[in-house]
């Protein structure tokens, strides 16, 4: 019987004192780190408190999108792109 051993291979490619300085910034708590480190490095999907916070409390949400907008440099366009609307189901929800 073999055993195999799992790798996380990294899906995403920022430093990580970027992430800290982000982290920082939003006043997001040291408890939270590792885990938005997992979710942005391996795409990890974080426990269901962070996750309600990634949706519905204001720092953590902005630096969500502080994140993403470091990864965007990295490629030809921005997130969100230019003239980007949400969909109507994505209004009414």
């Amino acid at each position: 019987m073999s055993t195999a051993t799992a790798t996380m291979v990294r899906k995403a490619n920022i430093r990580e004192t970027t992430l800290e300085v982000l982290f920082t910034e939003h006043a997001i708590p040291n408890f939270y780190w590792e885990e938005m480190k997992a979710l942005v490095y391996y795409g990890q999907r974080p426990a269901a408190d962070l996750l309600f916070r990634l949706n519905h409390v204001g720092n953590y949400m902005q630096c969500l999108r502080a994140i993403l907008g470091e990864l965007s440099k990295q490629c030809k366009h921005r997130f969100p792109p230019k003239g980007w609307q949400p969909s109507a189901r994505r209004k009414a929800g």
